[in-house]
């Protein structure tokens, strides 16, 4: 009984089911083209030498609106394919990913989330919080890291740069996903 009210019958289950396959495929095509201009055009957003981590903005936007368990299988999913395409460790922007999607998904219940300076500051504290992630796993996995390097000079600028892109992503993220619900429903 309880499985037939969560499950409607006919047409209304194949609409929920061509909504969600809508909703999963434009999600996809942005992860890849995320993957696609952070990897092959890194030019195009280069800015003092650094550029932004516009996967972990993605990440952040759906810890935000939908909450920690889509922030974690966009982070899973976001991370795996910049760990593919990559020339670093293996599963370190997977780690990252899902355990700050899971982090501020949780926090952010307690935040307005809608304000720009909200937006911008977990934006920040986000992208330092990863920087040191890497930093120490790279350290633990033996690797020559020249920590000053990464951290001061990489981690502090491109956290910089990826909060203050965050309030213009997160407000194109809303719309498109605004779009992309009205076309499914």
């Amino acid at each position: 009984m309880v499985l037939r009210a969560q499950y409607p019958e006919g047409a209304e289950r194949g609409r929920g089911v061509k909504r969600d396959l809508i909703v999963a495929s434009a999600l996809v095509a942005v992860l890849v083209a995320i993957v696609i201009v952070e990897t092959h055009w890194p030019n195009l957003l280069l800015f003092g030498g650094v550029k932004p981590d516009l996967m972990l903005l993605l990440v952040l936007y759906f810890s935000f609106s939908e909450g920690p368990a889509k922030a974690i299988g966009v982070g899973l999913v976001g991370g795996f394919l910049q760990d593919i395409f990559s020339l670093g460790l293996v599963g370190l922007n997977i780690f990252c990913k899902v355990l700050l999607g899971y982090t501020v998904g949780v926090v952010s219940t307690r935040l307005v989330t809608e304000h720009p300076v909200v937006m911008t500051s977990i934006a920040f504290l986000s992208t330092i919080c990863q920087a040191a992630l890497f930093v120490l796993l790279s350290f633990l996995h033996r690797d020559e890291v020249p920590v000053k390097l990464m951290f001061v000079h990489v981690g502090v600028p491109t956290a910089f740069y990826t909060s203050v892109l965050a309030p213009a992503c997160f407000y194109c993220m809303d719309r498109l996903w605004r779009k992309v619900g009205e076309h499914a429903g």
